[in-house]
């Protein structure tokens, strides 16, 4: 059995956390996945929704994504999604702190 074989009565519900300066190489290669995933009839098998702080997400080449979802709505409503997608980076930036010893 294939994804083709499948009649879709509910896609699933995707939401995909994004934030500013994000490649958008990691945001754009998922989102391809995602929405070229059809059954036999050709519905798509996925639904997706961008996820933000911001309204506009700016990426370092230049492209504005906008949210279709802010956090806080997100978070109330998880049990909603089927998949959350959050994408790291290996440059995502993170606090860290060194440690002395004597």
């Amino acid at each position: 059995m294939s994804a083709h074989d499948i009649t879709c009565t509910e896609p699933i519900c995707i939401a995909i956390i994004a934030w500013s300066q994000m490649d958008l190489l990691d945001f754009a290669g998922p989102c391809e996945v995602f929405l070229h995933v059809n059954n036999n009839a050709g519905e798509r098998l996925c639904t997706m929704l961008i996820a933000a702080e911001n309204q506009s997400i700016p990426t370092p080449e230049g492209v504005i994504i906008s949210r279709d979802i802010d956090m806080h709505s997100l978070n109330n409503q998880l049990q909603s999604f089927d998949v959350l997608l959050c994408l790291v980076a290996m440059d995502f930036p993170i606090q860290t702190h060194q440690t002395c010893r004597a």
